[in-house]
């Protein structure tokens, strides 16, 4: 009772060890309890009697009541809106039995599961509690590291060589600094040195396997003792058999209960083991989640914090490949730990056991198993190297997948996706050459120890029988040994994946330790001291990308006062984006200090949009004010974009900003950035996507003096000279340095380089002939009013102060005009500067990608801006494409649907506001297939195998399993030969031959079965590798070939998700299902025709036995299939959002987010491992009900043996044996078709991708148009019409114009108007819904699209490079000379940058160009136009990103390299296109 008290207090509601005892107490009271009534006790003593039943019903009363838990006085809150787990509630028996899972099962089983039918994690299994163990754990062992590694340093200060830094901190004087948890600042390889004297010291590398056991040991170890207990147990059956063979052949003198008692025993002793080994797996299963979930944890921490060196070497593919495989891999090591620890266990106790019954003998089989020690050695080795090589070629593939699906438009613009897919099937092909080997030297490890336990026991009955006249095989030791052998064999069969399973966790966790050590981002790169009047100061500060490189920024030194604008100028390349890198701390700080006080919002050059609401992008985590939030919209000029879109702020965005043009997209970024309320402001150039008239609206309602941000401190980059008289401060930026520092009026004051540039550039904008134009537009624009009036203004109205340089000089008289920012004058360097003549801002193709077919306007604040800054609430008109009288194309809104009335006033009523939210989604959910698994997706992967060898693979098995029946029958008459068992005739030649006989038939058997099976294995292996390949290949083609609607609506990380986990789980798992599954089926076949042959009557059992095996799996199948569907389909947002988080750290971190975005990602995980953790639950639930119900049959078979009259030894021997097997057998064959089920799902979601509509075919044979199209560039529109996607309205609405071939013609209009989307409809990423578009002759939609875009050229406005040389990106297919692609980087103005590369064109690009500023690759965008140079080009905003003055060279370029072709030009900047035709 005190116990029990005691429980309740520490909030324990169950007990196994109280359960136990009253378990045991009943069990041992039922004999007295017999014994009394038999005897007649009550007779003697009716007190005692009475007491005794008294008692025993209260030891049953308590046993019952032990059954439930109890309430907990300690209630467990969940933070979710699941449901607490069950779990947590159950009793010991409940645990045990898995009873708490029936409530999932069912569920399951009446429907498909979706997520809400989950309840909660455990608490001990989240994120939460489970992350910071090993967190701790590994901070220890840095610490521990970086100690040691002191004295070794103090030990080698006289060393000859320089002491290379600690790898987890940077050796200061002050010895300040300190380790960041779960990564490392600088890269470190171990290495020796050597001090005077001759001793040598080695730098140590925390482990990362020790933190793992440190961490998760105590419970390891725990499971590796009830293994070990279990094993113990498992020896218990072949003991019973031989006292049952014993029995049955002493019947006549053994008492019959005895032979009830045994055969019970089998039956108690089967559901002991299994309750045993059910309990070890579930907890070494868990185990393995909880270390995956930590491990997950940490690579997505430590790609928060990566430095550039380790960006450059770790792609988002190859982290992804660290999450979803080799974090696996580290998962399962656990379970591969407990079936290590049975090797060991069960080979001494077998030999031990085999000693007792054949003596001596049975060592000179096992010295076999010795022998093979050294072989699998050898393979274990080779394996190791394989599988480094194997992982190289996969991460390889998924970091090139990455590529291709982020850079997927750009592929199809130039119609490379033909030639990126051989790129990845080359990888592809090595990839699955290396898995071939694998699996080669798989079989043979299989084969080796498949056939030791058979060749074991063929030496040892060999040896045992001809070793003495003495020894006679019979029946006893025969099965005794087999079964002996039989348990032996699983150890040995399992020990070649237990080998394969920990070279490659190895591997595994060789590359997570190496990524989590490797270099990041130095916290003291930046400091954030308080200093009174100064916000930012920089002193003789020197920065680099990385320490490989030159310093991108040299002897920097300025500070910038509180509350102060400050504008950064240069070159493309001069290092402007470098410097506010360098005040986010995003480079290496090589020398001098950086400080800025008070908290940060940055605003990338290129804008980072997450995939969820607008809302929600400009809050970033804070909390909603209305009145702020509203004013902030209005500031950054989206009001008419919030009407625009269906469902306003709600409206879902997809991934990267898909369906946001580009200034909404830099408006979003700067939105948040204000909303976010910082101290200090970083703006990279987010004017420069906009037009003047909203970039005029945006400076004044936030940057300027009158702003939002007027009192904070600001820096903006620009390469708007006309916004430079209105700042504070100018900072000029030349080659890295700062060449000039001050006001503006100091600056002109000076009248050095940049005074120089302003005076030259902007007198010749003062020249007559472009006064005339810019008169001549403004004239055009005015006449084009009263044509239409209904066109909104701000669509067309031209900044006034964008002409005279007075005006913006005037504006420059402030009466704080005064600068405390300090710096330098410099005279010997000529920066290049351009002036910003625009009136429209850019478009994008997506705008209306998510606006459904009717678009509702909500009363959410709508306002609109005029020139004057005022808002009106006023709704936008549509028009179509037309050509006005003075050759001018202009578009407007033709993305809104035709007619919108006028709101009433209950628009806002919440069915309307939920069907408006339900358009608003742009990003479909995934689906999963629900119910059975389809014949077709087997008939697939079969067809994949090839049906011929499908029916070959079969014909094997069935060989293989006639074999090793034959052997065991055989073996069975060698018992019972009479001939043998007369022992008078021993020493005769016939008695001896009669051995030989018997041996040489059973050596055949055996030994063919084991060749047999290693046929059966080769040919599933190599065969699933032939599947997994063409499977591969048509999800490749097939994805490479669908339509940009696709990729608009589907996360990039769940594409990848199919290439990387579902591909890594048919390489290697499925054909080792099926392989699994089809032996363990014929093998249970054979064995039910065994036993029914030799004992009839055990197919009375068969029958009831097989419904409760049809039931068990009737309600587990299903539930773990859609689990197994739904954690799949978990486990794509965790990529997802890794990938989202990647190409945002910048912004994260500058925003102090990376904790909301750490705890986003644990809450994903915990997720997806919630599903896995149910697998678990339900795949022991099976095995328990499934064992207990095998069990069965060995206590049928035992007992058939005590009842059936005449039976011989060797019959039972062999029943019994092989009923031992069936147990697992059917129990494994069960799992296996689960397993099968699940594992088979990955089939269906390839076979889903690789059988989605495509667009139109690449090349139409029929149909080509001549080789020398298009021979003059005509383009002509008739009545065209297109949408985005089915449902969509049109955005294109009756289009016809010509443009002569030769001409040059500028498109203009406001966001939405369409000017993307007639580029895209040139190219057909969309097709059209009416009309024709005809280039020279030839309707664009009759011929194939490769046809079609290879003699299209665009620059396209989002510059996208791949992973590589430079040289690969200009030209991935060697089609052009080095001389060639010099000559375009000239024609580019690249040239000067390049050359001063080390590696020239073989200059390394990371990721996505990242270590090259926007400018720069856009350039290099350029040069690939220019190399390519066809007869029509088309240019996308393609300059928005360089300096006016290099705008100006390259379009003077475009003029004379494309003067005989025909270019469309998308622009924001009117001078672009002020020479053009049209």
């Amino acid at each position: 009772m005190f116990l029990i008290q005691l429980g309740r207090m520490k909030g324990v509601i169950t007990s196994g060890i109280l359960f136990l005892f009253w378990l045991l107490m009943l069990v041992v009271g039922i004999i007295p309890f017999y014994t009394f009534i038999i005897q007649k006790f009550y007779e003697e003593n009716l007190f005692r009697f009475t007491m005794f039943y008294i008692y025993w019903s209260a030891l049953l009363v308590q046993l019952l009541l032990h059954c439930f838990a109890e309430k907990s006085s300690h209630p467990k809150y969940t933070d979710t809106d699941r449901p607490a787990c069950p779990q947590l509630k159950a009793s010991f028996i409940s645990k045990i039995s898995y009873w708490w899972v029936n409530s999932l099962v069912f569920t399951g089983f009446k429907k498909s599961l979706v997520e809400e039918d989950m309840w909660d994690l455990p608490p001990n299994n989240k994120g939460e509690n489970v992350v910071p163990q090993l967190e701790r754990v590994w901070k220890n062992e840095v610490t521990k590291c970086k100690k040691y590694n002191d004295k070794i340093k103090e030990l080698n200060e006289e060393s000859d060589f320089p002491i290379q830094k600690s790898f987890a901190y940077e050796i200061k004087a002050n010895g300040s600094a300190e380790m960041v948890p779960l990564a490392t600042r600088k890269g470190y390889e171990s290495k020796h040195f050597k001090g005077n004297s001759d001793k040598s010291a080695k730098l140590k590398n925390p482990s990362l396997l020790k933190v793992i056991l440190k961490t998760f040991g105590k419970e390891t170890l725990k499971g590796m003792c009830s293994r070990v207990f279990f094993d113990m147990m498992v020896f218990v059956n072949p003991m019973l058999l031989g006292l049952l063979i014993s029995y049955t052949q002493n019947k006549e003198e053994e008492p019959q209960w005895k032979g009830y008692f045994i055969s019970c025993l089998f039956f108690i002793s089967a559901v002991i083991q299994y309750s045993i080994f059910h309990f070890t797996a579930n907890r070494m299963l868990v185990l393995g989640l909880r270390t995956k979930m930590a491990l997950v944890a940490a690579v997505y921490k430590k790609s928060l914090i990566m430095n550039n060196d380790t960006k450059k070497s770790s792609t988002v593919g190859e982290i992804v490949n660290l999450m979803s495989v080799d974090c696996g891999r580290v998962e399962d090591l656990n379970l591969m730990i407990m079936f290590s620890v049975s090797v060991p266990t069960r080979f001494f106790l077998c030999v031990v056991l085999l000693w007792r019954t054949l003596g001596p003998s049975v060592l000179v089989g096992l010295c076999l198993i010795v022998i093979l020690i050294p072989i699998n050695t050898v393979i274990s080795s080779n394996q190791r190297r394989l599988n480094r090589k194997l992982m190289e070629y996969k991460d390889a593939r998924i970091k090139l997948m990455s590529e291709v699906l982020n850079g997927i438009k750009v592929l199809k613009l130039y119609a490379w996706e033909k030639s990126f897919q051989e790129k990845v099937e080359k990888i592809r092909n090595k990839e699955l050459e290396v898995l071939s080997k694998l699996n080669l030297l798989a079989s043979a490890r299989v084969f080796s120890f498949a056939s030791a336990p058979f060749l074991v026991s063929l030496i040892s009955f060999s040896v045992y029988v001809f070793t003495s006249d003495e020894n006679y095989l019979d029946a006893q030791k025969a099965f005794v040994s087999l079964a002996l052998f039989n348990n032996l064999k699983f150890p040995l069969n399992m020990l070649p994946n237990v080998i394969t399973y920990f070279i490659q966790a190895h591997v595994s966790i060789a590359r997570i330790s190496k990524f989590l050590r490797s270099g990041e981002l130095d916290p003291d790169n930046v400091q954030h001291k308080d200093t009174p009047d100064i916000t930012i100061k920089v002193e003789n500060g020197t920065f680099s990308w990385n320490e490989n490189l030159e310093p991108a920024l040299k002897e920097i030194n300025f500070e910038i006062p509180t509350g102060k604008l400050a504008a950064i100028v240069g070159q493309v390349g001069a290092g402007k984006s470098s410097l506010l890198s360098a005040f986010l701390g995003e480079m290496d700080k090589l020398q001098g200090t950086v400080n800025i006080t008070g908290s940060v919002a940055y605003v990338p050059q290129q804008a980072w949009i997450q995939n969820a609401t607008l809302r929600e992008n400009i809050l970033f985590g804070s909390s909603y004010d209305k009145d702020k939030y509203n004013q902030v919209i209005e500031a950054c000029a989206l009001g008419p974009d919030l009407e625009i879109l269906s469902g306003g702020d709600m409206a879902e965005i997809g991934e990267k900003g898909i369906n946001l043009s580009g200034g909404q997209k830099q408006r979003v970024s700067l939105a948040r950035a204000v909303y976010n309320n910082a101290d200090v402001y970083l703006m990279d150039d987010p004017l420069s996507a906009v037009d003047s008239h909203v970039g005029k609206h945006i400076f004044d309602k936030v940057m300027g003096p009158k702003g939002l941000l007027r009192n904070k401190t600001r820096i903006l980059v620009t390469h708007g000279v006309h916004w430079l008289p209105m700042v504070d401060s100018i900072v000029v930026l030349t080659d890295g340095r700062i060449s000039e520092v001050g006001t503006y009026e100091q600056l002109m004051d000076h009248d050095g380089a940049f005074a120089q540039f302003l005076k030259t550039y902007l007198l010749e904008n003062k020249r007559d002939d472009n006064k005339e134009k810019i008169e001549e537009v403004t004239h055009m624009l005015e006449k084009f009013d009263l044509e239409h009036p209904n066109i909104d203004h701000q669509s067309h109205d031209i900044d006034k102060r964008s002409v005279p340089i007075s005006d913006n000089i005037s504006t420059a008289n402030r009466a704080n005009g005064t600068t405390h920012l300090h710096g330098h004058y410099s005279t010997h360097v000529k920066p290049s500067y351009n002036r910003s003549i625009s009136a429209f801002e850019n478009a994008s193709e997506n705008m209306e990608r998510s606006t459904p077919k009717a678009i509702r306007r909500r009363r959410f604040d709508k306002f609109h801006y005029h020139s004057n800054g005022t808002l009106n609430d006023i709704k936008p008109n549509q028009i179509d494409i037309a050509k006005s009288k003075d050759n001018v194309i202009y578009t407007s809104l033709s993305s809104i649907n035709q007619e919108v009335g006028e709101e009433d006033e209950d628009e806002g009523s919440k069915g309307e506001i939920e069907e408006e939210l339900k358009d608003a989604v742009l990003i479909t959910e995934e689906e999963t297939e629900k119910g059975k698994v389809r014949a077709n997706v087997f008939t697939k992967y079969f067809r994949a195998i090839g049906f011929g060898w499908f029916g070959l693979i079969m014909v094997v098995l069935v060989i293989q399993q006639m074999a090793g029946s034959a052997a065991n029958i055989l073996l069975s008459h060698w018992t019972e030969d009479p001939l043998l068992k007369n022992r008078i005739l021993s020493n005769t030649t016939e008695y001896k031959s009669r051995n030989i006989m018997f041996i040489g038939i059973y050596a055949a058997c055996g030994i063919g079965e084991t060749f047999i099976e290693l046929s059966y294995t080769l040919l599933i292996l190599m065969k699933g590798i032939t599947a997994s390949r063409t499977l591969h290949k048509d999800m490749l083609d097939n994805i490479l070939r669908l339509p940009m609607s696709f990729f608009d609506t589907t996360p990039i990380g769940r594409v990848l998700n199919r290439f990387s986990s579902d591909i890594q789980k048919i390489d290697q798992n499925l054909p080792g299902t099926f392989r699994m599954w089809f032996a363990q089926l014929f093998h249970t076949i054979a064995i039910v025709i065994v036993i029914s042959s030799n004992t009839p009557i055990f197919l009375s059992v068969i029958i009831p036995a097989a419904i409760l095996y049809f039931l068990i799996q009737r309600y587990y199948v299903p539930t773990s299939r859609q689990l197994q569907r739904l954690e799949s389909k978990t486990r794509s947002p965790v990529y997802s959002h890794f990938g989202e988080t990647i190409t945002g750290t910048s912004t994260i971190r500058a925003f102090g987010q990376t904790e909301r975005f750490i705890l986003e990602s644990q809450k994903r995980v915990d997720t997806n491992i919630l599903f896995r953790f149910a697998l678990v639950m339900i795949n022991r639930w099976s095995g328990i009900r499934l064992e207990c119900t095998g069990s069965l049959f060995i206590l049928s078979a035992a007992m058939f043996a005590v009842i059936t009259p005449g039976v011989s030894g060797g019959v039972v021997g062999l029943s019994v044996a092989y009923a031992l097997q069936i147990t697992g057998s059917l129990n494994a064959l069960v799992r296996t078709t689960s397993d099968l089920e699940t594992n088979i799902v990955t089939v269906e979601r390839v076979k889903e991708y690789s059988e989605l509509k495509t667009e139109a075919e690449w090349v139409i044979p029929s149909n080509r148009p001549p080789v020398t199209w298009p021979d003059s560039g005509k383009i002509v529109f008739e009545d065209y019409k297109t949408r985005y996607r089915p449902g969509l309205d049109l955005v294109l609405r009756g289009i016809s114009c010509d443009v002569q071939g030769g001409e040059k013609v500028g498109i203009v209009g406001r966001t939405g108007a369409g000017k993307s989307s007639l580029m895209t409809a040139l190219f057909r990423l969309i097709e059209a819904a009416e009309g024709s578009i005809i280039i020279d002759g030839q309707p664009i939609a009759d011929m194939g699209l490769h046809d079609l875009r290879s003699k299209l050229t665009i620059l396209p406005q989002d510059p996208v490079l791949f992973s590589g040389t430079l040289r690969m990106n200009l030209d991935p297919f060697d089609n052009y000379s080095d001389e060639e692609l010099w000559q375009a980087i000239e024609h580019a103005h690249l040239k000067k940058f390049v050359s001063s590369l080390p590696s020239g064109l073989l200059h390394e690009c990371g990721e996505g160009g990242q270590n090259l500023s926007v400018g720069q690759r856009q350039l290099v965008c350029l040069s690939r136009t220019l190399l390519k140079k066809t007869k029509i080009l088309i240019l996308d905003e393609a300059t928005a990103a360089v300096d006016m003055e290099t705008d100006e060279l390259i379009q003077k370029t475009i003029r004379t390299e494309f003067k005989d072709c025909t270019v469309l030009t998308i622009a924001h900047r009117l001078n672009t296109i002020m020479d053009y035709d049209k």
